[in-house]
């Protein structure tokens, strides 16, 4: 069982290959999205557990809360559930790519990677916050064996979710407009 920051180092690397692959200009609409995903989830983060147990609680079910390591595992799921479906939208199909030429040659494909381990730092690192949140449930399907390493312990603080929160307004108005400005 590799340490948690190898699965994260290989989803960035991923992320900087598909960011080659689909070029610039498309992975900045993949990270306007992403970056909303962060501000209503940073935004919602304390209501929507309290929300979804009154539903579930209106057709008689009980949700497991956070503290039993029941509860952890499905609210880490849910939440890595809605960082992935919100990935697999905005890149499948037509995507909110941004209008102009992606550049061409080694400028476009910095340009690509660069995009790409942006969306694969705010994809993986969102999901690894989560599991930081909820105390690492994977462990309960024998995926995670802790503790965490000292670089991993050094990374959760660069988390999106932890270093983003204060700057997700902006950054989410500034993505919009440079959409609409291009």
């Amino acid at each position: 069982m590799q340490p948690l920051e190898v699965l994260w180092g290989v989803l960035l690397i991923t992320f900087a290959l598909v960011g080659i692959a689909r070029g610039f200009l498309k992975e900045l609409g993949v990270t306007t999205v992403l970056l909303v995903l962060l501000f209503g989830l940073s935004r919602l983060e304390d209501e929507i557990p309290q929300f979804l147990t009154r539903a579930v609680a209106t057709v008689g079910y009980a949700m497991p809360q956070a503290p039993d390591p029941t509860g952890q595992l499905i609210w880490a799921s849910f939440y890595i559930f809605v960082i992935v479906f919100v990935t697999l939208i905005s890149y499948h199909g037509e995507t909110l790519a941004f209008e102009g030429k992606s550049p061409e040659g080694p400028k476009g494909i910095i340009l690509g990677l660069m995009a790409g381990l942006l969306n694969g730092y705010l994809i993986s690192g969102s999901i690894w916050y989560f599991l930081e949140k909820y105390d690492y449930p994977i462990k309960l399907l024998h995926l995670f064996q802790e503790p965490l390493t000292d670089f991993a312990e050094s990374l959760v603080p660069l988390l999106p979710l932890t270093l983003l929160r204060p700057f997700l307004p902006f950054l989410v108005v500034v993505m919009i407009l440079l959409r609409v400005i291009r």
